[in-house]
């Protein structure tokens, strides 16, 4: 609730559906809750790559080991980048470090070296889409600990270190959009999204079938499938009827062909 494609229209509906979501929490955990991490996505999220160089020492002078300074102005070198007014970093990640144009370096310190480089992704995000969160979860009684980006927050949950190293794309397909990042050797390389998602899923089965969005919301997580050839001919869904009218059914592939072209469509829209 209070939510739009990911964007915040409504402060106090946002609220409350917090406030409701953490005494869920608690009841169940059997615990208070006083702070929180919060995830933030959508088309408000920018990814960018950058990177930096700095001299170890001085032309002529050989080479010594990199330092932890070394590696702080190589990061401040590579967040040198012109940024939007109105937005913020929310998160810098290294990518790899060359040492003396040696690539492929996770942790540079103490390596000897005369020149170091690093790459990094940069996520950047609107000040005013972390305003107006804070200020939601602040409304709804707990302190904010920190803002995370949510396809990153969702990598430390389901991807393993292989995946990670290998280069995989984590796809969030949300109720109002589908987050995107790509990853390869470890770190985040591309970050988009996509203001599709669930709801407008469930729009069309409501249109289509002619029923209400809440009646099509049950029917999507109960008996949807986007894969047609996991679905048998046999199979039928029974839709509550409304207004007085009597329940019908329908076959089951009838609404995963519903589903089926939505999703698609999502999966071929370019971020």
């Amino acid at each position: 609730a209070g939510l739009r494609n990911g964007n915040i229209v409504n402060i106090e509906a946002a609220s409350n559906a917090i406030r409701n979501a953490i005494e869920n929490a608690e009841q169940n955990a059997g615990i208070e809750v006083h702070s929180c991490f919060t995830a933030v996505g959508g088309e408000q999220i920018e990814g960018i790559n950058s990177t930096g160089k700095v001299g170890v020492t001085a032309k002529g002078k050989g080479q010594r080991e990199i330092s932890e300074e070394d590696i702080r102005r190589v990061k401040e070198s590579a967040t040198a980048v012109q940024i939007s007014l109105g937005r913020e970093m929310l998160h810098v990640i290294t990518q790899d470090y060359i040492v003396d144009h040696v690539d492929g370096i996770k942790d540079p310190l103490h390596r000897l070296g005369i020149c170091l480089e690093a790459s990094v992704h940069i996520i950047t995000t609107s000040s005013s889409i972390i305003q107006n969160i804070t200020e939601c979860i602040n409304r709804s009684g707990l302190n904010v600990d920190g803002v995370v980006l949510k396809t990153l927050a969702a990598t430390q949950a389901v991807v393993n270190e292989d995946e990670l190293e290998l280069g995989s794309i984590l796809v969030d397909l949300g109720a109002g959009t589908t987050d995107i990042l790509l990853l390869h050797h470890g770190a985040p390389i591309f970050t988009a999204s996509i203001p599709y998602g669930g709801n407008i899923v469930t729009n069309d089965i409501a249109q289509v079938l002619g029923i209400s969005v809440a009646e099509a919301e049950r029917l999507k997580v109960e008996y949807g499938c986007c894969w047609p050839e996991n679905v048998s001919s046999d199979e039928t869904v029974v839709i509550n009827g409304i207004g007085g009218q009597p329940p019908r059914e329908i076959p089951r592939a009838e609404l995963c062909e519903i589903i089926s072209a939505r999703v698609e469509e999502i999966f071929n829209i370019k971020p």
